[in-house]
This record gives C-alpha cells, sequence and structure tokens, in this order.
C-alpha cells in the first residue's frame, strides 16, 4: 500500500521512482525494495514526504481491516514510464493525441474537393474555440450553392 501511494505521487510530479530515490540519497534498490512491500524508516518518509512537499501522514496506512486493501496499483512499470515521459514532454502530447485518434485542440474539417483535378480532399483544422463562432458550416455541395 506504500508503493501504491509512492507511486501515485511519482506520477503526479512526472518522475520515475528511481530517480526519487537517488534525489533524498538512497539506492535505486529501494524503490524496488518498496515495491515489494518494504515500508521505508520514519527518516526516509520525512525526506520522501519533503521531496513531494506533502506531510509525513501522507504516507501513513491505517492498518484496521476497514481500511486495508487488497487494490493493487492498475499500471505496470512501462506504463508508468508512458505516463511520466507524456507529462513531462509537452512538446510530443500532440502528436501522441493525433496518433491515438485524440484531438482535443481541434475538429479537423474537409475542405471541398475539386471535382475537375480529380485530387483527394484536402483538411483544414479550426480551433474548438472559434467553431463556435461560425454561423453556418455547410454540409454538402448542395449547401454551398
Amino acid at each position: 500500500m506504500f508503493y501504491d501511494i509512492f507511486l501515485a505521487l511519482c506520477i503526479q510530479k512526472n518522475v520515475k521512482p528511481n530517480n526519487v530515490t537517488k534525489a533524498i540519497g538512497l539506492s535505486t534498490a529501494a524503490a524496488t525494495d518498496w515495491k515489494n512491500g518494504s515500508i521505508p524508516r520514519d527518516i526516509t518518509l520525512k525526506k520522501l514526504a519533503n521531496y513531494f512537499d506533502v506531510p509525513v501522514e501522507h504516507f501513513k496506512v491505517q492498518t484496521d481491516e476497514k481500511t486495508q486493501s487488497n487494490i493493487q496499483f492498475p499500471f505496470t512499470d512501462e506504463e508508468i514510464a508512458l505516463i511520466i515521459a507524456y507529462r513531462s514532454q509537452p512538446e510530443v502530447q500532440t502528436a501522441v493525441k493525433r496518433i491515438l485518434g485524440i484531438n482535443s485542440d481541434y475538429i479537423e474539417i474537409y475542405n471541398a474537393a475539386n471535382s475537375e483535378e480529380n485530387n483527394p480532399p484536402k483538411t483544414s483544422k479550426i480551433f474548438k474555440g472559434e467553431i463556435n463562432k461560425m454561423k453556418i458550416i455547410p454540409f454538402t455541395d448542395q449547401d454551398l450553392k
């Protein structure tokens, strides 16, 4: 359970667990130990709390049956690395969104095709904030007349 909390903070701060352990003066093996169920000492918890700017109590887990959980963190190490890389590199986020088909910033529309030259239709990108300003959007060639 400690590792889940630690990992969530790493993702939130866009940093790899091994980099955190190095930053607070521990070996990278510490993160592996925590992943395998080890709980850090109080002095290490204080260093982690300072690093993440959270109270030490943030890491404390109640052990009574009502609050104990068997839920494991839902991401693999590779997925966590991808999330951290994505968040830490805003310059690639647009490309990743496009690959995944997530176009949150703009809407892609087709321009009218030139049927005489038989060229493929071209597209234009219109930012979502601008689309509401448009009064008429033709849906077919008939609407253009």
